[in-house]
């Protein structure tokens, strides 16, 4: 096993933000044609390695992968098997991509232990950092190096070392580059707080400064009918079965970090989810539950789930994503044209700064098929999908929102920068002061545009204006970065050998105990226990390699 070392906090990232799409027909227009910056390989080349990063395979080729769909939304008549991606790659590449299967992203990982353990994989798919050291140790992976220096794109490469090549690095084992670091949006991980500011009005509240505020107004969600429905069937705090998805900024604010390793006083690295602030927290949450400001059903709702009851009006806050508004929170104004999504930053619980957390610039993989025939062609797609969408041939309007869907989203492999939402944002800021756009490139140029159309009374641009405009979502995240905020994840490395023997254990441990405390089924006081358990079961051992590889 090679073991990669800590390079850094400050090139840090998190959870990949390129969500994949869903239903099976297809349909639609044909793509027209495009003009690609590198020549593609000559008329009657045969199948092989089509020449140089943008070559086309001619006959085409099928290359095959799977997908993770999350609230996707797709023009009429197409699907993640036909759509503009698709019909481009075909066109332009010669590749035809198939989707073997596709999933709700919340079960992709489990599905993808069961396509590892049958031992039949697609041609490339998207795997966690155990999954590829797992397939590592199982020779089950192509080796890249070659491929990466011969048919990676110029402005692939530069994606791919913008994090002083932590991915790359991650993703090589005794000199071999074994997959394709996926690289997420740094910043937009961070957590935000979304309320109903009408909500808010109609009761009398201030906005909420800490996270004591924070908790008053989840109670008066509850309690106050802020509906007005004269019906107790309201909730304070969207909660659902992962506990941690929608939570990570409540714990937060209690100086809790789960899901990262992080220094203890003595400088060595420690895993947050067993920090006695965990425990203050889990307290509060427990003591919400009981008083009935969470869904008495959380334990068996999805994101999906409570995102439909955030749009029916039966809950007014959550902690979560910048992105919700270019989500499912849209849909809210479809419901009530008097619901005001307001976002606001997470606050401390006591006079002590609050830190927000975040992952690894990389925390996902694409790995390629030892057996697969055409390793290079995964290259070609994801050079494709940067050029398309920042290139010299950049089309925002077809290739990252076309008719108002966002199908960046369809995309098979892809990478982003990692902080392209916030760069965005603040340029955006001064082309709307300024009036002047000439520094926006196309994609900041459309962000521009829907607000502007929001502004003209556009109601269907009100997501991207609730995101990128004044007062937005990313006006939280720069808030925080200007402010020195953010706590990152201390460890960046392969998976140790004890974390792929026992860390899918140890996480079933966390996520029935926290559970169960929340439910009041166990006492607060089991988090104690809970601690010596997740020790003696792995937790030790991992917190000891953990150590020694970032020593190195």
């Amino acid at each position: 096993m090679n073991r990669k070392t800590k390079q850094g906090a400050a090139v840090i990232l998190s959870l990949s933000f390129l969500l994949l799409g869903g239903c099976v027909n297809g349909g639609g227009d044909e793509a027209a044609p495009i003009n690609l910056p590198s020549p593609a390989a000559s008329a009657g080349q045969t199948s092989g390695e089509a020449d140089g990063p943008f070559g086309k395979y001619d006959p085409p080729i099928t290359i095959t992968t799977v997908k993770g769909l999350s609230l996707t939304k797709f023009k009429e008549g197409e699907s993640i098997h036909n759509n503009i991606w698709t019909r481009s790659f075909e066109q332009d590449l010669g590749i035809k991509v198939k989707f073997e299967w596709a999933i709700d992203q919340a079960q992709y990982d489990q599905k993808m232990n069961v396509t590892i353990a049958s031992g039949s994989y697609p041609d490339f798919f998207q795997v966690s950092p155990i999954q590829l050291q797992q397939l590592v140790e199982g020779n089950k992976l192509a080796d890249l190096t070659e491929v990466y220096e011969k048919y990676a794109s110029k402005d692939a490469k530069k994606m791919l070392t913008q994090d002083n090549g932590i991915g790359l690095k991650a993703a090589t084992f005794q000199g071999k580059l074994r997959a394709i670091p996926s690289a997420a949006a740094l910043t937009d991980q961070a957590q935000i707080v979304w309320i109903r500011a009408d909500w808010l009005k109609k009761l009398g509240l201030p906005e909420p400064k800490t996270m004591q505020d924070l908790l008053n107004i989840s109670k008066a969600f509850t309690k106050n009918d802020p509906d007005g429905n004269q019906k107790n069937d309201t909730y304070g705090l969207v909660l659902d079965k992962t506990v941690f998805d929608p939570l990570k900024g409540f714990f937060n604010a209690y100086h809790a970090y789960p899901g990262i390793w992080i220094k203890d006083s003595s400088g060595n690295l420690v895993n947050g989810v067993v920090q006695p602030q965990v425990k203050t927290a889990l307290a509060q949450l427990q003591a919400m539950f009981k008083d009935k400001q969470i869904d008495p059903e959380f334990g068996v709702k999805d994101f999906t789930k409570n995102m439909e009851s955030l749009v029916t009006g039966k809950i007014g806050m959550v902690i979560g994503s910048m992105a919700y508004p270019v989500g499912g929170l849209q849909k809210t104004l479809d419901n009530d044209p008097n619901a005001d999504w307001r976002p606001y930053a997470v606050g401390s619980i006591d006079d002590k700064p609050v830190k927000i957390q975040l992952n690894p610039t990389v925390n996902a993989y694409y790995a390629v098929n030892k057996n697969a025939k055409n390793p290079e062609a995964v290259f070609k797609l994801l050079n494709y999908n940067i050029e398309k969408r920042w290139g010299e041939t950049a089309d925002p309007d077809t290739y990252h929102k076309s008719d108002g869907v966002e199908v960046f989203q369809y995309v098979p492999v892809g990478i982003t920068k990692i902080k392209k939402n916030l760069e965005a944002y603040r340029v955006v800021q001064e082309a709307l002061d300024s009036k002047d756009t000439s520094k926006l490139d196309a994609e900041q140029k459309g962000y521009y545009d829907s607000i502007v159309k929001f502004q003209n009374g556009d109601t269907s641009q009100w997501g991207y204006a609730r995101v990128f405009g004044k007062g937005g979502s990313q006006s939280i995240i720069d808030f925080y970065d200007t402010n020195n905020m953010f706590i990152y994840n201390e460890f960046i490395a392969a998976a140790t050998p004890t974390m792929i023997q026992k860390q899918a254990t140890l996480d079933k441990l966390v996520l029935e105990t926290f559970t169960k405390i929340i439910l009041g089924e166990s006492s607060i006081d089991e988090f104690d226990t809970f601690v010596e358990q997740w020790k003696k079961l792995g937790g030790e051992q991992i917190t000891k390699e953990v150590n020694e590889a970032a020593a190195q």
